[in-house]
């Protein structure tokens, strides 16, 4: 609750957006398990203390920042599931991961890539419990741990280049490589690519 207060004071906003920056910065040279909250808070030009006042931990203002984004891109891609063709979702996840570049090269790349993966596979696993079909010839738990892996290692890999690959090669690769297989697979009605 404290929190949920706390969120809706600018200044506590501000706070907290220079405490996830100053992380993410450091992700850029550090790994995770080499930064410390005072790190972070020094890096934010910030007291020590400040940064306990927001967070209870390191690896809880990372899970809530991974949390955020995936979250935000599995809504954004839900919505047009049901509504748009392949070309139109992978094209979608194209222009999420341009817009927010920097954020994602430094979470798949950086050295916080093992936390964010296994959030975004819990993530993915609780989504598709909600969407399983009980005709699926795939265990849902082997299908959605493959697919996700797939999905970060493809974005990652792409971020890693110097933006020589355009939006459509990073669209076609995934069709390729993830949606055809998963469409493949899968007898859900749900799932309409």
């Amino acid at each position: 609750m404290i929190r949920a207060e706390q969120s809706m004071d600018p200044r506590a906003i501000r706070t907290r957006k220079a405490l996830q920056d100053a992380l993410l910065e450091l992700l850029k040279t550090d790994s995770f398990d080499q930064i410390t909250p005072r790190h972070i808070a020094a890096k934010a030009g910030l007291a020590h203390g400040t940064f306990y006042r927001h967070h209870p931990s390191k690896e809880a203002m990372l899970d809530e920042l991974a949390k955020k984004e995936i979250n935000d891109l599995h809504q954004r891609q839900l919505q047009l599931l049901g509504t748009s063709g392949l070309r139109a979702v992978a094209l979608s996840y194209a222009d999420y991961f341009i817009e927010k570049r920097e954020l994602w090269s430094v979470l798949l790349n950086g050295g916080a890539n093992a936390i964010v993966r296994e959030e975004w596979l819990k993530l993915a696993r609780s989504q598709a419990r909600e969407h399983a079909h009980p005709g699926d010839r795939l265990p849902h738990d082997l299908s959605t741990a493959f697919a996700t892996s797939a999905l970060v290692e493809i974005v990652g890999w792409w971020l890693r280049q110097d933006q020589g690959h355009s939006v459509d090669f990073f669209a076609d690769m995934l069709i390729e490589l993830l949606f055809d297989p998963i469409r493949k697979a899968s007898t859900s009605p749900n799932l309409k690519f």
